[in-house]
């Protein structure tokens, strides 16, 4: 199946990052979100990421524009264009909102179009179950900034064709330039149960004390030559849904979440999107100091 148009629904950082990618390697892009407001911030949020790219490694102006113009943005599932071979789902890690909108695209999108998940948490069985194309309903896992990671999880539920599967590494490999990996449905799946267990395991240190969150960052980044600490990278994530998963992972697995991360995301401090996490944030998302726990002190319990 050659994929010349492909659906994308939600326009938060997810949904964005795979717009963009999608459109920069000469995909048409229908990009849904049903709040006008939220849809308009999206689109502006877009053209201003790719700014940012042409900044950092040489976009053109005019590669932007041919980018931007591939992108369609719409405020309503139903006005999907029927042409789009794939359709990804980007909203929050909700299962029953999921199989709402899985359920709605599989009246109204043709029954060869592949319907995808992007989640790191949910079952892809028992979306696919509330669809009358199982077999075409898959997961998949892409790490931001999306334009420039190359790896691609692929997660195929019980129902989940073999042909779906390969559909779908075809076009991330040749289309994208994504090397990608086959993942079974499990809580977390790789990259993400992996990524949580280092979080926690970090934000638990810092709680008992060991190390301060800097130092802790420090240590991963020089230690394992990592571009970012696990502070940082929780904090570029979003606290509110590293939160989520953790919570998932508790219950799937038995894996306690730190106390630290719910209190930062009770206050509101979910990180760069709010300007305050582990660390402080400008307008631009350019980290300024430590966040509101920088009273942890080494040796302290203080929490």
């Amino acid at each position: 199946m050659e994929i010349t148009d492909v659906g994308i629904i939600g326009a938060s950082t997810a949904g964005r990052g795979f717009a963009k990618t999608m459109a920069l390697n000469g995909i048409n892009v229908v990009l849904v979100e049903l709040n006008k407001e939220t849809l308009s911030r999206g689109l502006r949020l877009i053209s201003e990421e790719l700014d940012q790219l042409i900044l950092k490694w040489g976009l053109t102006e005019s590669e932007k524009k041919a980018a931007l113009a591939r992108i369609n943005g719409i405020t309503e599932i139903s006005q999907i264009d029927k042409r789009c071979q794939m359709v990804f789902v980007t909203v929050r890690e909700d299962l029953e909102l999921n199989k709402e909108i899985f359920l709605e695209l599989d009246n109204i999108m043709p029954a060869e179009t592949i319907l995808i998940s992007h989640t790191a948490i949910l079952s892809i069985t028992e979306i696919a179950n509330t669809t009358s194309r199982p077999d075409k309903v898959a997961g998949i896992i892409m790490l931001p900034p999306f334009v420039r990671v190359e790896l691609a999880e692929v997660i195929g539920g019980l129902t989940t064709s073999m042909e779906t599967v390969n559909t779908i590494k075809s076009f991330l490999q040749s289309k994208l330039g994504k090397t990608t990996v086959e993942i079974s449905e499990s809580a977390g799946y790789v990259t993400i149960r992996m990524l949580v267990n280092m979080l926690n395991e970090a934000m638990f240190i810092a709680m008992e004390g060991v190390a301060s969150i800097e130092d802790i960052d420090i240590s991963m980044k020089l230690g394992y030559s990592m571009e970012r600490g696990p502070f940082q990278i929780a904090d570029r994530i979003g606290l509110d849904l590293v939160l989520v998963w953790m919570e998932y992972m508790c219950k799937e697995l038995g894996q306690r979440p730190c106390p630290l991360l719910a209190k930062l995301v009770r206050a509101g401090h979910l990180g760069r999107k709010t300007g305050r996490g582990f660390y402080q944030y400008d307008e631009n998302g350019k980290r300024i100091g430590i966040g509101a726990l920088g009273q942890l002190k080494k040796w302290s319990f203080n929490i």
